[in-house]
């Protein structure tokens, strides 16, 4: 299989154009208010793997993303077991049978974790929302923390892709003429939710070009990475 090429992606490129040249991962907030004793419930991690084609055009792999979704959920479990962190499995009725009141929540998360790296994570700064970060995701969580007794929800969200052997051939030419193109890049956001209030208490996110979520050691590094963050705040 075709590793990531050497090149940035275009996401990248414009994430750290956007943030100035920082570092790939920061927190966002404060994370203090959460300790080892308050259960993490696993929301449904966020995962798509893709191949990029010759012309550019990212191809869903669902046996790709089927592994890394394997890989990313021992991880965690394994990482969070290391640090003495304690985390509540999705109930199945909730995860299968999702209500519209689950789903809109879920919707929510995404357009405020959108929100959250455009405003927290770039130049694009709020004045209101940078130096004092007050982010929610509605009045389900309150229901959620009544039908599960977690303390936290645990959002994660993985993009992963590579290139095809027609997209190598565009980018060493490519690279012959000088131009530099965009190849496979990873992606990850993980975010903690305050179920008793629907606040995001904490966020982290990872942008690089190496890695692989299909492979497990790979992932289990990608989940430390990101996760670190919100040891480093205990």
């Amino acid at each position: 299989m075709l590793r990531k090429n050497h090149f940035l992606s275009a996401f990248i490129l414009l994430s750290i154009f956007l943030g100035g040249c920082t570092v790939p991962k920061k927190v966002l907030v404060d994370s203090s208010v959460v300790s080892s004793d308050k259960t993490l419930l696993m929301m449904p991690m966020d995962v798509e793997l893709y191949e990029i084609q010759a012309g550019g055009v990212q191809e869903p792999k669902a046996g790709w993303t089927q592994q890394a979704k394997q890989n990313l959920d021992a991880a965690i479990r394994d990482y969070a077991s290391s640090r003495g962190l304690r985390i509540q499995t999705m109930p199945t009725d909730l995860a299968v049978n999702a209500s519209e009141d689950m789903v809109q929540m879920q919707k929510l998360h995404a357009q405020v974790n959108q929100t959250i790296f455009l405003h927290n994570y770039t130049a694009f700064h709020l004045p209101t929302k940078y130096a004092d970060p007050d982010w929610v995701v509605g009045d389900y969580s309150k229901k959620l923390k009544e039908l599960t007794g977690a303390d936290y929800g645990l959002y994660l969200h993985f993009r992963d892709s590579f290139s095809s052997s027609g997209r190598w051939v565009v980018l060493i030419a490519a690279a012959a003429a000088g131009v530099h193109l965009p190849g496979g890049a990873q992606i990850s956001e993980a975010s903690m939710v305050d179920l008793s209030n629907g606040q995001v208490v904490w966020h982290s996110r990872l942008a690089k070009e190496s890695g692989d979520l299909r492979k497990a050691d790979s992932a289990a590094q990608s989940i430390q990475e990101l996760m670190d963050n919100y040891q480093q705040q205990q």
